[in-house]
């Protein structure tokens, strides 16, 4: 909640970067619903997909959360994808703002994963938006984690396997 909290007051602060539609804006309202159900549905449930422990009453309940929440994951992304393909280039048309940076983040964290890797308009939005030089440290840093999430479960699986 705070990194959400945080973009959004900063994104806020600084109107001339346009990435919050204006108040008097009639696309604001949308705004709102897709940066909050990408931070407020998607995202909790990337992460009770990657660190289920945290979320089950044990070891022989966290491959459950982690089979519920990764269904959650590809019906957000499914959701989000039908949005930009039906709005594009970005959630909300032809401006990107705040949520497609956000999205455009989680997605490169996930592109990898079978179902989500075949979501064109959001593969082409991911695309799009990591377009911006500003913006490519940002899809490097979403690589960078993919890499060592699964560079940490190959570690933890071992570790349970006797393996070394």
């Amino acid at each position: 909640t705070e990194t959400a909290a945080i973009n959004l007051t900063l994104a806020e602060r600084h109107p001339h970067a346009d990435l919050v539609p204006c108040v008097v804006h009639y696309v604001r309202a949308q705004f709102f619903s897709a940066y909050f159900y990408i931070t407020g549905m998607l995202e909790p449930a990337l992460k009770r997909m990657w660190y289920p422990a945290r979320y089950a009453g044990g070891e022989e309940t966290a491959s459950l959360v982690r089979r519920d929440a990764e269904a959650e994951v590809h019906v957000c992304f499914a959701t989000l994808n039908g949005q930009v393909a039906e709005l594009g280039p970005h959630l909300l048309g032809a401006q990107i703002n705040l949520a497609d940076i956000t999205l455009a983040y989680w997605y490169a964290s996930v592109a990898h994963l079978a179902g989500v890797a075949a979501l064109d308009a959001l593969a082409a939005h991911a695309a799009h938006v990591y377009a911006r030089p500003k913006l490519r440290p940002f899809a490097r840093q979403a690589a960078k984690m993919v890499t060592m999430r699964e560079s940490g479960a190959d570690m933890a699986a071992r570790a349970t396997s006797g393996e070394k």
